[in-house]
C-alpha cells in the first residue's frame, strides 16, 4: 500500500471496506508517516466535532450541523458559520 491522506481520512470517516481497513491497519503498524497523519486527522475530526461541524460523508458530500456544546446558561448550542 502506497501513503495516502485521502484513505487515511476515509478511515476515520469509516468510509472504507473491511478489507480496506485491514489493509491500511497492516500498513499503519509499519509506517509512522501515516501513523502521524492519522493523530493529526483524528485530531482535527474531534475539534471540529467539539466545535458542532460535522462535515458529513465524503459519499454525499451532504454537510450537516450537529448539536454544539453548551455555552452559558441559556444560551443553547453553539452556532458556527
Amino acid at each position: 500500500m502506497q501513503c495516502s491522506e485521502l484513505v487515511i481520512s476515509e478511515y476515520i470517516d469509516g468510509d472504507l471496506s473491511v478489507a480496506a481497513t485491514r489493509e491500511l491497519e497492516r500498513h499503519l503498524a509499519v509506517c509512522s508517516s501515516c501513523r502521524v497523519i492519522l493523530s493529526e486527522l483524528s485530531a482535527l475530526v474531534a475539534a471540529t466535532r467539539l466545535l458542532g461541524v460535522d462535515f458529513g460523508s465524503r459519499a454525499t458530500g451532504d454537510p450537516r450541523r450537529i448539536p454544539g456544546p453548551r455555552i452559558g446558561k441559556g444560551r443553547g448550542n453553539a452556532i458556527v458559520s
